[in-house]
């Protein structure tokens, strides 16, 4: 089993580690994971087993492949001995909008860097990732990649030029529906339909319209 070093630990980091448990792909003890000034990595080794590092040193000794899964803004804060200690390894990037020549001139001597963009339905195992890598993955490495972000839904495979698409469309696409059915609750509430006559017009009619929808592609 490869031997995974996350850099972050917030929700979608979670999900990875949940589901590459969950597959069996890895055990805890397998994976290594160091936060913010938060208790997120704590949180999550407490709910998973998984190990907590203190140091950039501590989480990548031994890791074969490093997940950067902080946020965008905190990358251009990252510790510049990430650079040197992730020689040789694989590296997946899940920052939005941070491009595979960035993330490789970071991490200029890491064996290979790849970029994934889940989109938040991951966070419970519904979403769709997209991944590209900056030189065609060995076989090896694209079966760790997978893995990681299988736990998440589908994995799709394009060019680094459609990701800024993908981010418009995949990845912010949720959030609009979500800003509709929280505008439809409120709707319902206003007009004061009661919960029984609110499915009318409430959430529960997103499951119709997607099954319209899945009809007429």
């Amino acid at each position: 089993m490869p031997k995974l070093a996350f850099i972050g630990s917030g929700r979608m980091a979670g999900a990875m580690v949940q589901g590459l448990l969950r597959s069996g792909a890895c055990a805890p003890a397998d994976i290594t994971v160091i936060g913010g000034n938060d208790s997120t990595a704590a949180d999550l080794s407490k709910a998973t087993g998984v190990r907590v590092a203190a140091t950039p040193a501590e989480l990548l000794v031994g890791a074969d492949a490093v997940v950067l899964a902080c946020k965008p803004q905190q990358f251009a804060e990252l510790d510049k001995s990430y650079a040197s200690l992730a020689q040789g390894k694989l590296v997946l990037s899940i920052l939005a909008g941070t491009r595979l020549a960035t993330i490789g001139t970071f991490f200029s001597s890491a064996r290979n860097v790849a970029r994934a963009m889940p989109n938040t339905p991951g966070a419970i195992g519904q979403g769709i990732s997209a991944r590209c890598s900056a030189a065609p993955l060995a076989a090896t490495d694209a079966e760790i990649v997978d893995a990681i972000l299988s736990g998440l839904g589908p994995v799709i495979e394009l060019p680094e030029t459609m990701f800024d698409a993908v981010t418009a469309v995949s990845g912010s696409g949720p959030g609009f529906f979500l800003r509709i059915r929280r505008r439809l609750r409120r709707g319902r509430r206003r007009s004061r339909l009661h919960a029984r006559a609110g499915q009318v017009a409430g959430p529960t009619n997103f499951q119709r319209f997607a099954g319209l929808a899945g009809g007429h592609r």
